[in-house]
């Protein structure tokens, strides 16, 4: 068999894997985007109050607040990366499907609660998938 002859237990694994990986990700560019405009707009509120009251230290403290935002932001979309690869690896059966899989469903487990559940998810229908695999080409 060929390594990207896939047998159609592990094919049907690695497509709820995928199914997994597409829910996180959406989860977490949704759910980080909008803490990250949350945080912006919080610290654009302070800022205005304090603008408007002539407290420096509030203008200061709101662009601070308002920064983190954004850095919220950048760090959520950098880690959803990994998942868009293994949600697609895994949709499309790459040979590197299940080496992404680990790596963004480990980055997955880091998110409590939700994004913990569907790293698990991921980690055990990739396991399946691997098992399976190797069972009908006789790794095994």
């Amino acid at each position: 068999m060929s390594p990207r002859a896939r047998v159609p237990e592990a094919a049907s694994l690695d497509r709820m894997a995928a199914g997994f990986m597409a829910a996180h990700l959406l989860v977490q560019l949704v759910g980080g985007m909008v803490g990250a405009a949350m945080f912006v707009g919080l610290g654009g509120m302070v800022g205005l109050v304090g603008a408007l009251e002539e407290e420096l230290a509030a203008v200061a403290f709101g662009g601070l607040f308002g920064g983190l935002g954004v850095l919220l932001g950048l760090f959520l979309l950098v880690q959803a990366v990994p998942a868009a690869f293994a949600t697609w690896g895994l949709w499309r059966g790459s040979v590197w499907r299940q080496a992404a899989s680990v790596v963004a469903s480990s980055l997955a487990l880091t998110h409590f609660p939700v994004g913990t559940v569907l790293g698990v998810g991921t980690l055990w229908c990739t396991w399946k998938a691997h098992e399976a695999q190797k069972k009908a080409t006789g790794g095994g």
